[in-house]
C-alpha cells in the first residue's frame, strides 16, 4: 500500500503521524515525493498551517493523478479550531471535490480512498486524552477551574464547548498544563512525548 498523508502544521502532526505510523504500519517506508514511491510506502507534506494546507491539496492531487494507480490512500489530516468537527470535514471536502474536478483521477486512480481526519479541535486536543499525559490534582487555580468546566479525564474531549472567553477551548489549558510542575515540556508539546506506541 501507498499512502500520502497531507498534515495541518508544521512541527507536531509531521512527527506524531510519522511515529503513529511506524508502530500502526511499520511495513511503509517513508519517501520524499509520491514518484519516489514503489510499494509499501508513504508521503507525508506538511501544509504549514491553516489555511495553506489547502493550497497543497491541489498539488498533491496532481501529483496522485500523475502517477496512475500508485497511491491508495490520501489522508488529509486537519485541525477543527474553532469550527465544529462537520463545518471543518465539509470545508476540506468542499476543497478535495473542487479539485478532483480537473483531475482524470475517476479514470486514472479509481481505487484511490481519500480520507479526511478532523483533528477535533486541535492534535493538541487527542493528547489530553491520555490518563499519563494529565496531572491528577492541577495546582493552578486556572486549570482546577477548567477542569470544573470540562473534565476531560472523564468526558469526551472531542465535546469540549467553548470555554467562556476563549476563543479555542483546549488550547488555553494547555500552555498552563504543560507548565505546571512535573510536566516535562512545555506549549508546543515536543511531539515525541506523544508518539509512544501506546498512546
Amino acid at each position: 500500500m501507498n499512502l500520502v498523508l497531507l498534515v495541518e502544521g508544521a512541527e507536531t502532526e509531521p512527527r506524531v503521524y510519522e511515529a503513529w505510523l511506524r508502530h500502526r504500519l511499520p511495513a511503509l517506508r517513508r519517501e520524499p515525493n509520491v514518484a519516489d514511491l514503489t510499494s509499501d510506502g508513504y508521503v507525508l507534506v506538511s501544509g504549514k498551517g491553516y489555511p495553506s494546507c489547502y493550497r497543497r491539496i491541489a498539488g498533491l492531487l496532481r501529483d496522485i493523478d500523475e502517477h496512475p494507480g500508485l497511491v491508495q490512500e490520501f489522508w488529509i489530516c486537519i485541525d477543527s479550531d474553532e469550527d465544529t468537527y462537520e463545518a471543518r470535514y465539509a470545508e476540506v471536502d468542499r476543497a478535495v471535490q473542487e479539485e478532483l474536478r480537473g483531475t482524470r483521477m475517476a479514470k486514472t486512480n479509481p481505487s484511490l480512498t481519500i480520507r479526511i481526519i478532523v483533528q477535533h479541535c486541535c492534535i493538541e486536543t487527542w493528547f489530553l486524552g491520555h490518563d499519563g499525559f494529565l496531572r491528577a490534582g492541577p495546582q493552578s487555580r486556572q486549570l482546577v477551574d477548567f477542569k470544573r468546566f470540562y473534565d476531560v479525564s472523564a468526558d469526551d474531549l472531542e465535546q469540549i464547548p467553548a470555554y467562556p472567553g476563549y476563543v479555542s477551548p483546549p488550547r488555553r489549558p494547555l500552555p498552563l498544563h504543560f507548565s505546571a510542575p512535573s510536566v516535562p515540556f512545555a506549549r508546543p508539546p515536543h511531539p515525541v512525548e506523544a508518539a509512544p506506541p501506546q498512546w
